[in-house]
């Protein structure tokens, strides 16, 4: 997990139209989803709507190129990347 944090810190200092308070609230949004196992429960802890959520957690996969969550219909687990 401290290598994709520290990936994920480095590709924002080197992209600048990525600030750090958008990397934050990823962080912070992957940390609350872990935490809940749930995208509803989840965004509402942080009072954000569930798409802000999926979007933040799809950008933060997308930019670390690991996918942090499995997702089905009924259940949210996290991978080993994630873990």
């Amino acid at each position: 997990m401290i290598f994709i944090i520290k990936r994920y810190v480095l590709e924002i200092q080197t992209d600048g139209a990525y600030t750090m308070s958008h990397a934050f609230e990823n962080l912070r949004s992957f940390h609350m989803l872990a935490e809940c196992l749930n995208y509803g429960r989840a965004a509402v802890n942080l009072n954000i709507d569930q798409s802000t959520l999926t979007r933040r957690i799809n950008n933060l996969e997308l930019s670390i190129a690991f996918k942090l969550f499995e997702r089905s219909k009924n259940k949210t687990v996290l991978t080993g990347a994630g873990k």
